[in-house]
This record gives structure tokens, sequence and C-alpha cells, in this order.
């Protein structure tokens, strides 16, 4: 038999104690109702301004104060202009004037009437040699030296007939109309100034064809050194731009 006491023994239950379940019951807040109440809470809570109490104004947060996301000090990228244009136009330049160029040239050569045959008999002469001129042939000779500025032909007879310049950017003369037979060179300038001579169809037609390959040749080459110019100068200003964006 249990002992008497005011406070209930080890087993037993206390009959004046009111049992509350630990879940929610329908139509009750899960809230203890002996729990303080509090309004106005912490924003970020779950809180609304419809649980703040009377008289409570909420004072809101400054954009960009400190807090969980602070203002981003991350600076905008700034465009900078390309290379690309002034490398290619710089590279294309380039093959244009020293590849495109010398293979019109060589293109107009291959297809000028007599020409391939004429490079083919060119011979070393000095002035007072004596050279041979075939039937139908005009002569050509091409100093090296630019100090040579005017050339003729005498043949046996002593006649002498003065050579032309040929038009173009080459330094070169040229006799028309000669009879076949032979002909001593004399130039004007230095006497060991050496030349190449050689003998190339008396043709209107023939001297247009190497006329126009020599104009073309140069034009084209003209144009590719003014292109790859422009890609070296575009190229400095990209630089330049590129370097003031890097310090800004």
């Amino acid at each position: 038999m249990s002992e008497k006491t005011p406070w209930p023994q080890y087993g037993e239950l206390d009959p004046s104690a009111t049992r509350r379940p630990s879940w929610p019951v329908a139509g009750q807040s899960a809230v203890s109702p002996n729990a303080p109440q509090t309004h106005g809470a912490p924003e970020g809570w779950g809180a609304s301004p419809a649980q703040d109490a009377p008289g409570v104004r909420r004072v809101p947060r400054a954009q960009g104060a400190a807090g969980p996301h602070p203002p981003s000090t991350v600076q905008p990228s700034v465009a900078t202009p390309s290379r690309g244009p002034g490398v290619a136009a710089f590279v294309i330049g380039m093959l244009v004037a020293f590849v495109v160029a010398p293979i019109v040239l060589f293109s107009f050569a291959l297809a000028t009437p007599g020409l391939i045959e004429a490079a083919e008999h060119a011979v070393e002469v000095r002035s007072g040699d004596t050279v041979t001129v075939a039937e139908g042939e005009a002569y050509l000779l091409s100093p090296m030296d630019s100090a040579v500025s005017a050339c003729r032909l005498t043949g046996s007879e002593g006649v002498s007939r003065d050579m032309e310049p040929v038009p173009g950017p080459t330094h070169a003369f040229v006799a028309r109309g000669l009879e076949a037979g032979k002909y001593t060179v004399t130039c004007e300038g230095p006497a060991e100034v050496t030349m190449i001579g050689t003998g190339v169809p008396d043709d209107t037609d023939a001297q247009r064809w190497v006329g126009g390959a020599l104009v073309g040749a140069t034009v084209i080459g003209v144009l590719g050194l003014a292109l790859a110019v422009w890609g070296v100068v575009r190229i400095g200003r990209v630089n330049r731009a590129r370097r003031r964006a890097a310090f800004r």
C-alpha cells in the first residue's frame, strides 16, 4: 500500500493535473496560450504588416545599405576595338604586293608572243660590244644601272640608230625597224655597266603586251603596299586605344 504524501508517487497519476496534447487541435492555435504575445516581428522572419501592433511604424531598409546583398562594385566592361581588320589588311596587302603582282607579270609574259624565246636568248652586253639582230626583230637593252641615260646601235655600214626608252617603270631601251645583221652598242654612262640585251619580236602588239604587263603589275603592287601600310596604321591605333582603356 502506498504511503500517503501530498505529491504523487512513482507510477501514480495526478488526477488534478490537466493534460494538453502536444499537437494542435482543430480550431485551436499551435501557440501556447500562456506564451507572451509579440508584435512587429523583425523583417525577414515572415512577419507581415497586418501583424504589427497599432502605433508601431516600420522604418524601411535603405537600398544599397549594409545587408545580405550589398551593391555590386564590378565596373562594366568597356568594348575595345579589334586588331582583326588591321591584321587582315596587312596580310592581304603583302600577299597582293609580293605574290599577286609577280604572278600577273609572269602571266602576261607567258602570253606575250615570242617573249619567252627572247628571254632564252638574252646575253650580257657592255658599251662597245657587238650584237646580232635577226630578221624581223627589234633589239632590247636593259641596263643594270640607271646612270645609263641613252643608247644607240651602229650597223656595219656605219649607220647609227638611236634607241628609244621603253615606257613604264623599267629602265630599258629598244630599237625597231632594224635590218638583219651585226650592230655595235654604244651607251652614254659608265662603260663598265652591264646590260641585258636580246632580240624581241618587232611587233606593236607584243610591245603593248609587255607595257600592259609592266603597268598592271606595278599598279597591283602599289595597291598591295598601300593596303599593308593601312593595316599597320590600324593596328597601331587599336593598340593605343586598348592601352587607354586598360588605365581607365
